[in-house]
């Protein structure tokens, strides 16, 4: 069924549950995960890293590391890829669509923040506009409900 998944991995709790899910399905089908992030590199002139922080590519290479550990503890085989994003250039839902081509992916997991009303207009869903940019299956997994 499927033996190379994409994982849109950005930290976040939504992110996070799809990768669990990637992890999860990949252990049971013996699949391999490719997972992505993307940062997004115009806010910071040569991705100068900020005053007492770490650059946006260093937060990313971090990001992908705990992805790659998780991977591992769980048993799945795993590689990483950095994707830069930027204000002219393509969409981060055009970035992921592109690269789980390349990759070969043949499923994608995505987490969805679940925006509505004004959030969703003006700043997208990028989950919305992976599925319908690619060509395989795209898993839309949503953050699990807050507790009490």
């Amino acid at each position: 069924m499927y033996r190379r998944m994409m994982v849109a991995f950005d930290g976040s709790t939504a992110s996070r549950a799809a990768l669990d899910q990637a992890l999860g399905l990949g252990a049971a089908l013996h699949a391999d995960l490719h997972v992505v992030h993307v940062a997004d590199v115009t806010t910071v002139p040569g991705d100068a890293a900020p005053p007492n922080g770490p650059s946006l590519r260093e937060q990313g290479d971090e990001l992908l590391r705990q992805a790659l550990r998780l991977a591992q503890q769980a048993g799945v085989a795993c590689d990483t890829r950095l994707l830069e994003g930027r204000a002219l250039g393509p969409s981060v839902s055009r970035l992921l669509a592109d690269e789980a081509r390349d990759s070969t992916a043949d499923a994608v997991f995505v987490g969805s923040h679940g925006w509505r009303g004004v959030n969703r207009l003006f700043l997208g869903s990028v989950a919305e506009g992976l599925s319908r940019l690619c060509a395989v299956p795209v898993m839309i997994v949503h953050a699990p409900a807050a507790q009490g």
